[in-house]
């Protein structure tokens, strides 16, 4: 089980440090577009180091708001962090947003209109490209059915004790049900025992392998039965979008804003939760996203076309 915690005071400062060294490589990187992903509140202030460096380096920038939070965050941002938002947007020469409430938040803080496109986060990449899998992961997925998977973070936002509740429900219809956790990222202390006493209550270590950066994660989610989203706040997610395009049902939290062919749950919700997941393995044929693959194609042709209007006024 990996679950790696660290202060808060120490992940901010290797943050900070990491955006820090970026920036000064951001002279010696060919290329005439700085595209930044901003993902959360967090790291959005960290990325205006960026654009502020892509500017003075004379490039054009593109920064993409993908952070579910981030329209609650403007709304009862101070006078003063309004400011401080909108001075970092005004270095961007584009914004894509991947939703509309995103778009709405920025509107309010006073950015034209023009610099607005709305991109979802659906993008195709070589489904049939099959990467090594770790032998003690092919081994869990061979030996666990129905296999889900899932991708997180261990913070309160991210949900996944309700995931971990809900998988131990399922074990009475389903004794051989496997959980592959994949975070991302270090994780919040708090959460992180909450998840190591729900494995140890539940006696859960057999049924839920929780992993760090899984290298081969697209062949991964490809062979599960369903890949699940918990989470209590989302833009446009990522993996969500990822499992559609390899074909994979979902089932993901009723947040602000999910595409078609969802399966959603009431977020919060372990009972609604472990129902959805259990109607959808049951009639898995029904639920086989049908609409992701056009939209990544139109997104593509989207985001090439912005390049293209960026690269000829330079």
């Amino acid at each position: 089980m990996d679950i790696v915690t660290e202060s808060g005071v120490l992940r901010t400062l290797r943050g900070i440090t990491k955006y820090l060294l970026m920036t000064l490589k951001l002279k010696r990187i060919e290329g005439k577009i700085i595209h930044i992903f901003s993902s959360s509140y967090g790291n959005f202030f960290a990325n205006g180091l960026l654009l502020i460096a892509g500017k003075v380096n004379r490039r054009k920038t593109v920064i993409s708001m993908m952070g579910g939070g981030f329209p609650s965050v403007v709304q009862k941002s101070s006078f003063a962090k309004r400011f401080l938002i909108r001075a970092i947007f005004r270095y961007a020469d584009l914004i894509t947003v991947c939703n509309e409430k995103i778009r709405e938040s920025i509107l309010s803080l006073g950015i034209k209109n023009y610099k607005l496109i709305h991109i979802s986060n659906a993008l195709p990449f070589d489904v049939n490209a099959n990467g090594a899998v770790a032998p003690s992961l092919n081994n869990f997925l061979k030996t666990h059915r129905p296999f889900i998977t899932s991708v997180a973070a261990l913070s309160p936002a991210y949900g996944v004790p309700i995931l971990i509740r809900a998988v131990a429900k399922l074990r009475r219809s389903f004794p051989n049900i496997g959980l592959l956790l994949v975070v991302l990222t270090t994780s919040d202390k708090k959460t992180a025992t909450e998840v190591r006493s729900l494995l140890r209550t539940g006696k859960l270590s057999d049924s839920i392998l929780i992993k760090k950066n899984v290298t081969s994660l697209h062949t991964i989610i490809k062979k599960s039965d369903l890949f699940v989203r918990s989470t209590l706040a989302d833009g446009d997610s990522m993996s969500v979008r990822e499992a559609l395009f390899l074909g994979v049902p979902v089932v993901a939290s009723d947040t602000a804003f999910r595409p078609k062919d969802v399966v959603l749950f009431k977020k919060g919700d372990v009972d609604d939760l472990s129902d959805k997941m259990k109607r959808v393995i049951e009639n898995r044929q029904s639920f086989l996203p049908k609409y992701a693959s056009a939209e990544a194609r139109e997104n593509l042709q989207k985001i090439e076309a912005m390049y293209r209007k960026l690269t000829t006024s330079v």
